[in-house]
C-alpha cells in the first residue's frame, strides 16, 4: 500500500485543471467472454508538469442481461491502470458491479476513482472500459436497463469521467 500526501503549504495538491464527459444516451453493448469493450468513456488532458498528478472519477449507472458480474476498467491510453494483482484465471480490474437480480435488470450505480502519476506532459487519454464474468456474449447496457420500461420505478443513467489535474 502507498500512501501520496501532497502538502497544502508548498503549492502542491492544488487543482491546476479539470476536465470532463458527461453521458446521458442510453446505449447497449454486446461483449464476448474474456473480451473488453472499447473506451464507453474518455477524456483527454494534457499535465503542465511531470510531476503532476491525475486524480480520477469515474461514475455510471450498468446493468446487464444475466446474473454475472461486470468489471469497470480504468485505463490511460489504453494501459489498464488501477486493477487488482494477477491471481489464477480471476478477473482484474478497477471495480465491479455484481449483479444479483434473476429478473435480468439489477445493478446499477458504480465509482471508481484513482490517483495516477503519469511522469508526462503529453496528452494522456483516460477511459473507461467493460468486461464481463459470463461463459458466453452478453449486453451489457449503460444508462438503462434490459427492459427500459416507461414507468417511474425504472430509472436512467447519467454516467461522467473527470480528470483533474493536482500540483505534485
Amino acid at each position: 500500500m502507498a500512501i501520496i500526501k501532497l502538502g497544502a503549504n508548498s503549492g502542491k495538491g492544488k487543482v491546476l485543471q479539470v476536465v470532463q464527459t458527461v453521458n446521458t444516451a442510453a446505449t447497449t453493448i454486446s461483449l464476448a467472454t474474456a473480451t473488453l469493450s472499447s473506451n464507453i468513456m474518455s477524456v483527454n488532458i494534457t499535465p503542465s508538469s511531470t510531476s503532476s498528478k491525475i486524480y480520477l472519477i469515474a461514475n455510471f449507472g450498468c446493468l446487464d442481461t444475466t446474473t454475472i458480474s461486470t468489471n469497470i476498467i480504468l485505463n490511460a491510453d489504453g494501459t489498464d491502470i488501477h486493477i487488482g494483482d494477477a491471481s489464477g484465471s480471476r478477473s482484474r480490474a478497477s471495480s465491479r458491479v455484481y449483479n444479483t437480480d434473476e429478473r435480468t435488470s439489477s445493478g446499477g450505480g458504480v465509482s471508481s476513482s484513482f490517483l495516477h502519476s503519469p511522469s508526462s506532459t503529453s496528452q494522456i487519454t483516460y477511459g473507461v472500459k467493460l468486461s464481463h464474468s459470463s461463459g458466453s456474449t452478453q449486453s451489457i447496457y449503460i444508462n438503462t436497463d434490459q427492459d427500459d420500461l416507461d414507468l417511474a420505478k425504472v430509472s436512467r443513467f447519467s454516467s461522467s469521467l473527470i480528470a483533474m489535474e493536482i500540483a505534485g
